[in-house]
């Protein structure tokens, strides 16, 4: 899931990568951060939850701290945390969240504070535990912007002043390194941080003083990749740097490919992972039994080891070592146990007689589920079979197969099933089964019966189906409703309609079933019964 925020207003939404974007729905927006901020420029995560910092409104000084805990599902929201100050820079570690500001507020406003400071925000307690300026040796003027910020592979916390950059023990709060490569101008914006990676090889790119350098975190030295004006850069999984030239609307690519250490396929027992992708690191695959397992690497040169066999007990480990001999990334594979989706029916326990009975086929916990095949036993004197059609949600926007027999009379033998690549997920109906019932009152039964079965994708691969542990039976009472007078299986306002409309006529044998309480007269007091079973 990723999360993300707008200018203006500081609008949070949620969006699901896996998904299809779907208007007011994915994305979809999640929460709106109050208290008059404008710019949520700071993000991280940790702990299960979301952390975001704020800029502003116009004419106002002061950020807020907006927190996502995903386990209750609530957001919260803490304000001017740092007193007078923006948050642009956000680090979390170990229980602790580290945040950076800036003097500067919204547009129009006036700064009171003379310098930018650190905070310390205890996840658990929820309240701010230490706040600090800054004491940089090398420093042109005390900082009054600071971030991004970000702990590096050392364990400390690094950070970036305009033109300077620097390296906290968070545990002394000493500066241990730091190197004034540019003066500090602030010439550019007051809010937006300068961005802070590490690249593969343990180098940091960074947008300090508004161009991409990239920085050796052990010497401090540096070399200039872009000078032209930079607002934006990024790496991808590969080491390629990605950036908007002049702060425009295009992206640009560098390509280092001695730092990528991507693999291009994952194969288990000599077929390609399902859904692998070069930047997608851990895999969830359920088995009947552990794969044996290859990859390949993107680059010719970079060498790919599996340092850890795999079993349900512990995943398999796959250390990738790019050309350079030192760019290193690890794809895991956990393995778990294949087990069958819970194939099952449902429907309402009463019906009236002569309406239409509607019978879900559905499926609890399906996991790359592809195809269904399920035999329902019914009394062919009491129901007949009107239809069957794949449900909406097992479609999914795409083209599925659906074929069955009612021979012998009172069994439905069918088959549905996905074509293509495509499966489904999750608690979802399969297919709608819909009958009529006969006019005579009392009990009749449907069954799912035990030789129906269930397939994942991979079925033609392993042989594995996965049958009905037992078999299903329901009992449903057919009842004489004559409230339900279009004999839908329902009394609602379609009924009531459809008698208010006769109030007055007389009664003939193809209207006497409007006649609710039978006294000859289509009248308010038949009307009156059907609002009653609608409002009971």
């Amino acid at each position: 899931m990723a999360y993300y925020g707008t200018y203006v207003g500081a609008v949070m939404y949620r969006f699901d990568p896996t998904k299809p974007v779907l208007l007011n729905q994915n994305p979809e927006m999640v929460y709106d951060i109050k208290n008059e901020q404008d710019r949520p420029f700071a993000i991280t995560s940790g702990n299960n939850k979301v952390f975001v910092g704020t800029v502003p409104d116009y004419g106002v000084l002061g950020g807020t701290l907006a927190i996502y805990d995903e386990a209750t599902d609530t957001w919260s929201q803490y304000n001017n945390v740092v007193e007078d100050q923006s948050i642009i820079g956000l680090a979390y570690k170990d229980g602790l969240l580290y945040g950076s500001t800036t003097v500067w507020g919204g547009l129009g406003s006036e700064p009171t504070a003379k310098q930018a400071k650190i905070f310390i925000w205890d996840v658990d307690k929820n309240i701010k535990v230490d706040e600090f300026t800054l004491d940089i040796p090398g420093i042109d003027e005390v900082p009054r912007m600071i971030g991004e910020i970000a702990f590096g592979p050392d364990g400390l916390l690094w950070g970036i002043v305009d033109g300077t950059i620097f390296a906290i023990n968070v545990d002394t709060k000493e500066i241990v390194k730091s190197k004034l490569i540019y003066p500090s101008l602030y010439n550019t914006s007051k809010w937006k941080a300068y961005d802070l990676r590490w690249s593969p090889d343990g180098m940091i790119y960074t947008t300090l003083s508004r161009k991409i350098l990239v920085i050796d975190p052990e010497t401090l030295q540096y070399k200039v990749i872009e000078s032209g004006f930079v607002n934006d850069m990024t790496l991808g999984m590969d080491g390629s740097i990605y950036y908007a030239p002049e702060a425009g609307t295009t992206i640009a690519r560098i390509a280092v490919p001695e730092t990528d250490a991507t693999l291009s396929a994952i194969y288990l027992d000599e077929v390609l992972l399902k859904d692998f992708s070069p930047g997608k690191l851990t895999y969830y695959v359920a088995v009947e039994e552990v794969k044996t397992v290859k990859a390949t690497t993107t680059q010719s040169k970079a060498i790919a080891t599996v340092i850890q066999e795999g079993s349900f007990t512990q995943p398999t480990v796959i250390q990738v070592v790019g050309s350079d001999g030192k760019s290193k990334l690890e794809y895991t594979i956990h393995w778990e146990k294949a087990q069958g989706s819970k194939l099952f029916i449902s429907t309402s326990p009463t019906m009236s007689v002569g309406s239409e009975l509607q019978v879900a086929l559905k499926v609890e916990d399906a996991a790359d589920l592809y195809s269904i095949e399920a035999i329902i036993h019914y009394d062919p004197t009491t129901l007949q079979i009107q239809d069957i059609q794949p449900s909406e949600v097992f479609k999914n926007g795409n083209e599925v197969f659906l074929k069955y027999t009612d021979e012998p009379m009172g069994t439905i033998h069918m088959i549905v099933s996905q074509l293509g690549e495509h499966t489904v997920n999750g608690n979802i109906e399969i297919a709608n089964v819909v009958f009529k019932a006969s006019d005579k009152e009392g009990n009749t039964k449907l069954t799912l019966d035990k030789s129906s079965l269930t397939a994942r994708i991979d079925a033609d691969e392993t042989g594995t189906i996965y049958p009905l542990e037992e078999e299903q039976e329901l009992t449903i009472m057919l009842l004489e409703e004559y409230e339900d007078v279009n004999k839908d299986g329902k009394i609602d306002i379609l009924d009531f309609i459809t008698v208010a409309k006769k109030i007055g006529v007389p009664v003939t044998d193809e209207n006497r079933n409007l006649d609710i309480n039978g006294d000859g007269k289509i009248d308010i007091a038949d009307l009156g019964l059907i609002a009653l079973k609608i409002l009971a």
